[in-house]
């Protein structure tokens, strides 16, 4: 078997590598002067199976180059398997046709990916569900979500336990995240009752007497709904217009697949905050930030 990371993966597939005591398997990619991109295979991968750790994020194009061009260097080189583990794959905001005249891209990059050989493709929080149907080849969609939900939990109950009321209510950044917000919804409601059963404090490893005792955070049982406004022209801008939910004097957490600018979530704080909401939490798989985000973010009410 050989392992290879992709540029935008590399201190993953390290991590993976130290884990699993397993080399990378090396490879030198070529940039030319005009942009150009040729991945070259450092050593014999005849009859093997090949991993590449690779995520299409930005600069996305260059990524997905990179990627198409391995593979092919690998089935040119007669390797036997290759499984693709693409954490963030680029292009599936794009999977549906808004308007007359647009390309649906994300089904353009699957038919890419299986066309230069892909044998298996595993993923973390694709935008929408519905793009493993895309695929002919075997597609794992793994989620981050219980992850992110046990994070936040911990959080929850190492600064807020001992507050009263303050409900937690769980808001959808959007109509197409209702699902993915429902069992992030689950999730931390899980981890809230874990908590509430174990009567631990997890940031200090002390006992929680609010906790023990058997109070808890209180989650609401129904989630919140982002409504927006989307200009359908050029970068298809969204813009806040109205939360579906009462968020008054409550903790509110908006769970997202990825944040690029920021823009839109951020506003979407502000207007949480604008109705009361007590403070305001972010959780998303996928950073693939731009310039101005991180700043952004300095400066946001969450």
């Amino acid at each position: 078997m050989k392992l290879f990371a992709g540029s935008q993966s590399k201190n993953l597939a390290e991590s993976i590598s130290k884990l699993l005591n397993f080399p990378l398997a090396q490879y030198e990619l070529v940039k030319f002067g005009d942009s150009e991109l040729k991945p070259v295979i450092k050593e014999d991968v005849r009859g093997e199976d090949c991993i590449i750790i690779a995520s299409t994020s930005n600069p996305v194009n260059d990524s997905y180059m990179e990627f198409f061009l391995l593979v092919d260097a690998l089935r040119r080189n007669a390797a036997k398997r290759i499984v693709a583990v693409m954490p963030y794959f680029g292009y599936a905001r794009q999977n549906q046709q808004h308007m007359p005249g647009e390309p649906v891209s994300a089904r353009v990059m699957v038919k890419f990916i299986q066309a230069v050989g892909v044998d298996e493709l595993i993923t973390i929080d694709l935008h929408e569900e519905q793009l493993t149907g895309f695929f002919d080849i075997p597609i794992t969609h793994l989620s981050a979500l219980p992850i992110l939900a046990e994070v936040i939990a911990n959080k929850l109950v190492s600064r807020h336990s001992r507050e009263s009321g303050n409900p937690v209510l769980v808001l959808s950044p959007d109509q197409g995240g209702v699902e993915r917000t429902r069992t992030f919804r689950e999730a931390l409601a899980n981890e809230l009752n874990r908590h509430s059963r174990e009567g631990g404090n997890p940031e200090n490893n002390t006992m929680d007497p609010r906790l023990e005792s058997g109070m808890t955070m209180v989650i609401d049982q129904e989630i919140g709904i982002v409504e927006k406004l989307r200009n359908l022209e050029g970068q298809h801008e969204t813009k806040v217009v109205e939360i579906t939910g009462d968020v008054k004097d409550k903790i509110v957490i908006i769970p997202d697949d990825v944040i690029v600018s920021g823009g839109t979530i951020i506003h979407a704080a502000e207007v949480a905050k604008e109705k009361g909401a007590s403070i305001v939490y972010l959780a998303a798989t996928h950073a693939d930030f731009i310039e101005g985000t991180a700043d952004a973010f300095q400066n946001a009410p969450v």
